[in-house]
């Protein structure tokens, strides 16, 4: 048995989940509603974090009162006025109990002060839940009118951006905009609000497919200023991690610890994908916020390298990029290779770095 086919037998696959996030009033419910009147949702649920001025509707249902509403076309809806995870408890339990027939993928439609990081560090929290789902994507909504004036503010609609893998602009933006989102987020293609289901909530693609494969800092550019923008109150930015090497799942295993303890909460997000070659080549989806990492699942995807999308606090990209070298078998200055690592001699007793 292959390692894709040993790692999937240990559990269920996993049901995606997508994270609509932007400030109140961007569209988000609207971009739901007409891909909910297309059919473009099917054996889909949606929570709903927020009560806005736009219901969520589908045939004859406009409200979801906490607890499940068949929308039709298999869709649910799921209002989460409590716990985000509480919600997703109970979908996995109506799935179990055959409440619903099947479940291949859930929306969480956050409130426009949502931190797209902490939800997803509250499900890798969960023992059980982040066992039965998997963050597939963050999709970020803002109204093309007031973008520039969000970005300017001190609200949290420019980490919103920073963390997405995809933009969604509704309505006409302000001639600045599109380079203030590039400079927020270079490697986040901007998708059609109107566009098919596919290219707001399709497969995540590679990390930074189709993007310089170089480190590309989250900078703001107003007027000739190009010096480092802080996002929020400990400033972000991002890079890639790029390998063409296959890896094992021993020097996965070791880049976990290192990042998990050395990094730790601020490494605000990290996604992508590894190929492992320990036996037959398999593909693992790699994902991480505020330092807390998601269980490691086999995808379907070609296999090749390894690309990863790190998000972190202002002043720790050298500290990943050569915790990355170290781990993958690299060597660097005053930093020890993956050898060293595990086979050192005068380490801590009972702290664990890999297999």
């Amino acid at each position: 048995m292959n390692l894709a086919s040993r790692l999937a037998t240990q559990r269920p696959v996993p049901i995606p989940v997508t994270i609509l996030t932007g400030p109140t009033g961007a569209g988000k419910t609207q971009i739901l509603n007409r891909l909910f009147a297309g059919g473009g949702l099917a054996d889909t649920a949606v929570i709903l974090n927020e009560t806005g001025g736009t219901k969520l509707r589908h045939g004859l249902v406009t409200q979801a009162d906490d607890e499940l509403v068949e929308l039709g076309g298999g869709c649910v809806c799921c209002t989460a006025r409590g716990a985000f995870t509480d919600a997703l408890e109970q979908l996995v339990r109506a799935l179990d109990n055959k409440r619903l027939a099947r479940l291949d993928r859930v929306i969480v439609e956050t409130s426009g002060e949502a931190d797209p990081a902490a939800l997803i560090a509250s499900l890798a929290l969960h023992p059980y839940l982040s066992l039965r789902y998997a963050i597939d994507l963050v999709v970020a909504v803002i109204d093309g009118a007031r973008g520039e004036t969000l970005l300017a503010s001190d609200g949290p609609v420019a980490r919103q951006i920073v963390l997405a893998d995809r933009l969604v602009v509704t309505g006409e933006g302000g001639d600045g905009l599109p380079a203030k989102l590039s400079a927020l987020n270079p490697l986040a293609p901007v998708v059609d609000p109107v566009g098919e289901p596919g290219s707001i909530f399709g497969p995540r693609p590679l990390a930074g497919e189709g993007a310089p494969g170089v480190s590309r800092r989250f900078l703001a550019t107003d007027g000739g200023n190009t010096a480092p923008r802080r996002v929020g109150a400990a400033g972000l930015h991002g890079f890639l991690l790029r390998s063409d090497r296959t890896v094992t799942r021993r020097q996965v295993d070791l880049l976990v610890d290192l990042l998990g303890t050395m990094v730790g909460a601020k490494l605000t997000r990290l996604a992508g994908r590894l190929s492992v070659g320990d036996e037959t080549p398999a593909v693992l989806s790699l994902q991480a916020a505020e330092g807390v990492f998601l269980p490691i699942v086999p995808v379907e995807a070609p296999a090749g390298g390894a690309t990863l999308r790190c998000v972190v606090e202002w002043g720790e990209e050298a500290k990943v990029r050569a915790l990355w070298d170290a781990a993958l078998g690299g060597i660097g200055p005053d930093m020890p290779d993956a050898e060293a690592l595990h086979d050192n001699p005068l380490a801590v007793s009972g702290l664990k770095l890999g297999n």
